[in-house]
C-alpha cells in the first residue's frame, strides 16, 4: 500500500479531511509516501471557502501548529475559521518530520469517533514512519550521489512546497545531502536558471495568483505570503519581472485586461496588455 490509498481509505471510514503537512523533506525521497498535491492541504470544502477568503489566517494558523507539534503530543481544536482537526505529529528519532491532520468539519465529533481518528491517525504515523525506516535502511545513512532525474525532481518539489518560505541553494543541497556547488550548475544547466531564479519565478507564479483572486489580501500580505520580508523589494522584483508594479497589475486584472509577457531585448520580461 501507498499513502495516498491509505488517506483516502481513512476519509472513506472517518467521512473526514485527512491531509499530511511536512516538516521534513526525507518524506519526499521516499516513493511511497508521495502524495497527490492536494493532499498536502486542508481540502475539505469548507477549508478550500475559507482559503479564498483569507488565505494568510490558514498560514498563521498552521505555523502555531508546528509550534505545537514540535513536542511530539497529539491535540485538536478549531482554527480562527471554526474549522476542527485532530492533529497527529509524525516523530522519528524524536524530531517531528510531519503532521497528520485529519478533520475539516465544523462540528467536532463525539468522544467515539474522536477516538476512532485518533486511532487511524496514529496508524498513518506508524506507516510513515515505517517507511522512513526502510528508506534509510534501503539506502544507507551515508547515500552517495544519486541520478541526475533525483536531484532536479527534488529541485522542483523543494521549491513547490517552501518557496513561501526564506529559503536558499544551501538549503535544499543539506537536505538532499550533496554539494551546493555540484546541485547549482546542476540546476542551471538542466533550466538555464539559478536556483535564486527559479526560486523566484515560482513565488511571481504566486503573486499572480494572489494579486488577481484575493482582493482582500494587501501588498504587504501579499509579498509576506510569496516569502517577501520586505514588500518594496517585492515590489522590485516584480517590476523587473512584469515591467508593472504589483498594484499595476491588480488594476489592469481587475480592469479586465489580461497582462502576457513579452522579452525585451535585454533579456527582461515585459508586460503589454491584449
Amino acid at each position: 500500500m501507498i499513502l495516498s490509498e491509505l488517506i483516502l481509505m481513512v476519509e472513506e471510514l472517518c467521512s473526514v479531511s485527512v491531509s499530511l503537512e511536512i516538516i521534513d523533506d526525507s518524506l519526499s525521497e521516499c516513493r511511497n509516501l508521495r502524495l497527490p498535491q492536494d493532499q498536502y492541504i486542508h481540502h475539505s470544502e469548507v477549508c478550500r471557502r475559507n482559503k479564498l477568503a483569507d488565505f494568510s489566517v490558514c498560514l498563521n494558523n498552521k505555523r502555531r501548529s508546528r509550534e505545537i507539534a514540535r513536542y511530539g503530543r497529539a491535540f485538536s481544536g478549531k482554527c480562527p475559521k471554526g474549522v476542527w482537526d485532530l492533529a497527529i505529529p509524525v516523530q522519528l528519532n524524536r524530531k517531528t518530520v510531519a503532521i497528520v491532520y485529519l478533520g475539516g468539519v465544523l462540528v467536532p465529533p463525539d468522544e467515539t469517533k474522536r477516538k476512532k481518528l485518533y486511532s487511524y491517525g496514529r496508524f498513518i504515523a506508524q506507516f510513515i514512519v515505517l517507511e522512513l525506516l526502510r528508506q534509510a535502511k534501503l539506502t544507507g545513512e551515508h547515500r552517495k550521489r544519486r541520478s541526475e532525474p533525483f536531484y532536479i525532481d527534488n529541485c522542483v518539489r523543494f521549491l513547490e512546497e517552501h518557496f513561501s518560505s526564506p529559503v536558499s541553494l544551501g538549503d535544499l543541497a543539506e537536505t538532499l545531502n550533496v554539494n551546493p556547488n555540484y546541485l547549482g550548475k546542476l540546476l542551471k544547466r538542466h533550466f538555464k536558471k539559478s536556483f535564486h531564479e527559479l526560486l523566484c519565478e515560482r513565488r511571481m507564479k504566486q503573486s499572480e495568483v494572489l494579486l488577481s483572486l484575493h482582493h482582500a489580501l494587501n501588498i504587504t500580505e501579499i509579498a509576506g505570503l510569496c516569502g517577501f520580508s520586505d514588500s518594496n523589494y517585492f515590489s522590485t522584483v516584480f517590476r523587473h519581472h512584469f515591467g508593472i508594479s504589483p498594484r499595476e497589475y491588480r488594476t489592469l486584472h481587475q480592469a479586465k485586461k489580461p497582462v502576457r509577457e513579452k522579452p525585451s531585448p535585454n533579456g527582461l520580461k515585459k508586460s503589454v496588455r491584449v
